[in-house]
């Protein structure tokens, strides 16, 4: 298993890469994220198989139809910050982002789970951020992919 972490967009926020077995998960593309994204997945030999959002907020989402155009990878979100990637009208709190709404291909809930190579991680719906705020949990490798859930500081 390999992780990347990369810090993107005005607010910088944290999208990951999770690869096994020459699959890739990708999570929270935010504004530029697609492209590292799939240049990270080029150099560690993986094709992205899935695009999972940890929430629906702007600035962990904006890249998800770029992403989802260039990969054709299924896009995954929580049932209730669906409405959120979909719209039209985001709120990026003034901030002048670019933005095109995206449709999942599938609703998450707690308890589903996303396999890659031979990584498994469940899902955790942990609202309190956004009300479909989840968590992505492997115990078998000790790893929690937290979104906004633990956030330094504040969330």
């Amino acid at each position: 298993m390999n992780i990347k972490s990369f810090s993107v967009g005005p607010i910088a926020t944290n999208t990951y890469i999770v690869v096994d077995g020459g699959e890739a998960l990708a999570v929270d593309p935010g504004l530029g994220a697609a492209d590292l994204l799939t240049g990270a997945a080029k150099q560690l030999g993986a094709t992205i198989k899935f695009i999972v959002n940890t929430h629906g907020h702007w600035d962990h989402v904006v890249d998800n139809a770029d992403l989802v155009g260039s990969t054709q990878a299924p896009l995954f979100i929580h049932s209730l910050d669906a409405d959120m990637i979909s719209t039209t009208e985001p709120n990026t709190f003034g901030l002048d982002v670019p933005w095109e709404p995206s449709y999942p291909a599938e609703l998450l809930e707690e308890g589903s789970q996303l396999t890659i190579g031979s990584l498994t991680l469940s899902v955790l719906h942990t609202p309190g951020h956004s009300p479909g705020g989840i968590c992505l949990l492997s115990h078998e490798h000790n790893l929690l992919i937290t979104g906004d859930t633990l956030f330094l500081g504040t969330y």
